[in-house]
């Protein structure tokens, strides 16, 4: 799928930290290599604590701007910050930590609508990829579902995101949202802070609201489980994530088990990810966090 955002003229406006190229809105990134040095060594400590059999994995998920900012005259110095704080993360992290660098994945598929225009998340598409790379680092190439097995269903047309909202950019055209679908999706147990979900991995009522990303697991909520109605065994994976993880969810419930904390949870402190992995009695562990909060909140300071 083409991005639509990458092919306007590039008159540029700002407000706050939203800057819009085009009809794309973007969110500058000023970056902290410092922080993100810290979170290697804080993730990698995190590693060393757990049994051997336990292995961790970490995705840090760059902003659209490192993609798109390239288009706004003016702003290049924004351009390296977010290539430079996740390879700071890359050369420290210790052989532990499997690092799952998506950066250049992404960068691969930049002239398609791999984030929103109008908000902050990737889109699902930009979410498969990010599974896909996932399940190379588990040493599962060979178990990825192909895109094209999946029935793609535009579940809204006028989706104006968080940039929308924050910028007063109304006038940029809209985004559409997709669910992926495979068929087995009834075959799923969903269950949010102990409740079941009755929509499964899509609960479609937010998309007549303004969030209509949170179709994505219901939104928010602490913690999210997903496993196979029929009881079937499977590997369990813990992952301790942002909002950005509800969009993959549902590609690797089809391998996994999952335990899904939300580590930006106003309600409860889930930045002790040893004793978390271990009371989800998972086989690995998977830090799914977007570079923005990883180096601008407390969060990292408090992993352990």
């Amino acid at each position: 799928t083409s991005d639509p955002g990458n092919s306007v003229d590039n008159k540029v406006e700002i407000a706050g930290t939203v800057l819009l190229v085009g009809t794309r809105a973007l969110e500058l990134y000023g970056g902290n290599e410092k922080n993100a040095e810290l979170y290697a060594q804080v993730l990698s400590e995190f590693a060393e604590g757990l049994d051997s059999s336990v292995n961790v994995y970490s995705m840090v998920i760059p902003k659209a701007s490192a993609y798109y900012i390239e288009l706004a005259e003016g702003y290049e110095k924004y351009i390296y910050r977010n290539k430079r704080d996740i390879d700071k993360i890359t050369e420290t992290l210790s052989d532990r930590v499997i690092d799952v660098n998506i950066y250049n994945i992404l960068g691969q598929h930049a002239n398609e609508a791999i984030y929103f225009r109008t908000d902050h998340h990737w889109t699902t598409l930009g979410a498969y990829y990010a599974y896909c790379d996932i399940l190379r680092a588990f040493g599962m190439e060979k178990d990825i579902i192909p895109a094209k097995s999946f029935q793609k269903e535009t579940v809204a047309t006028d989706f104006r995101g968080t940039f929308a909202s924050a910028s007063g950019f109304h006038f940029v055209p809209p985004d559409s949202v997709e669910v992926w679908l495979l068929g087995n999706e009834d075959e799923f147990l969903v269950t949010a802070d102990g409740c079941v979900l009755d929509g499964g991995f899509y609960n479609r009522a937010h998309l007549l609201g303004n969030d209509k990303y949170s179709v994505f697991l219901d939104g928010t909520h602490d913690v999210v489980t997903i496993t196979k109605k029929d009881g079937t065994d499977r590997p369990t994976l813990a992952i301790f994530k942002d909002s950005f993880a509800n969009s993959v969810a549902p590609f690797l419930a089809q391998h996994f088990d999952l335990v899904l904390y939300n580590l930006s949870s106003p309600r409860t402190d889930y930045t002790d990810v040893t004793a978390y992995t271990r009371a989800a009695d998972a086989d690995a562990a998977l830090v799914l966090y977007t570079l923005g909060n990883v180096i601008e909140t407390d969060k990292i300071n408090r992993l352990r």
